[in-house]
């Protein structure tokens, strides 16, 4: 399926997760403001979680986190800026930027994995047709369409020229009920999508890979989340990613009080 959308001015919009490419000027600036935290890590087994923030996946072999600190309001005020939260970014260690306290600083990397998060997708304007319907009508579907869509408009109020939503599988992901220990899962997609360029902007063509996923709080609130890979299409095959990747991916869950506590 091809979308193909004008904008006011000839901007091509490339969403990282956290980072947005507009005429090749707006690149992982608000990341890299952002500060981080010590991660909670298990040594043995490599899982990395963050109870705050509602998320778990296993680091994969030579692999770090950078954990950011969304107490904090630089943290907050990039959410106002941005539209959703970032939670987290994973990459190799050889390619993170040290940082104070024996952290590391994921967004220099090449290959990278962020983790984001849409919170209350039923208070924004795109899920108006929800407000006098039940908000746990929101579906997954509706979520793809807004992450690869929409998010940009929200954010920054432009949207892509040409995105191409190559592939869309369904792919559940396990919600961890912290209280109880107890697992479910809910919808998810795993969406490969490509956002093109043109000759007048200075970026390439990007194919990213996300894993999108909803989860509902308390019947009232629908949340959705993000963990994404990308790369240049010239660099970034179609079809898979990386082995280190797909184990991030393929282990990630949410973390969350039971509907009842």
């Amino acid at each position: 399926m091809t979308i193909k959308l004008t904008a006011a001015a000839s901007v091509i919009v490339s969403f990282l997760v956290i980072t947005v490419v507009a005429a090749a000027t707006i690149t992982t600036t608000h990341a890299q403001i952002l500060p981080i935290t010590i991660p909670d890590i298990d040594e043995q087994t490599h899982i990395f979680q963050s109870v705050p923030d509602g998320i778990r996946f296993r680091l994969p072999q030579g692999w770090v986190v950078s954990d950011y600190d969304n107490t904090l309001s630089a943290n907050r005020q990039a959410v106002g800026i941005l539209g959703f939260s970032i939670l987290a970014a994973a990459c190799p260690q050889s390619e993170a930027q040290p940082a104070i306290g024996g952290l590391y600083n994921c967004d220099p990397a090449e290959t990278k994995v962020y983790v984001s998060k849409d919170l209350a997708l039923n208070d924004k304007e795109e899920f108006a047709i929800y407000a006098e319907r039940n908000v746990s009508e929101i579906t997954i579907d509706d979520y793809v369409v807004f992450n690869t869509m929409q998010r940009f408009k929200s954010s920054l109020g432009v949207v892509p020229n040409n995105v191409e939503i190559v592939s869309s599988v369904d792919k559940p992901v396990n919600v961890v009920f912290t209280d109880t220990n107890r697992t479910v899962t809910t919808p998810g997609k795993f969406v490969e999508v490509v956002i093109s360029g043109d000759d007048n902007v200075l970026s390439p063509d990007i194919r990213s890979f996300r894993l999108l996923t909803i989860i509902n709080e308390g019947r009232t609130t629908i949340h959705g989340y993000d963990v994404s890979y990308e790369g240049p299409v010239a660099l970034t095959p179609s079809g898979r990613v990386p082995n280190a990747v797909q184990e991030i991916f393929d282990t990630f869950e949410i973390l969350a009080p039971s509907p009842t506590s």
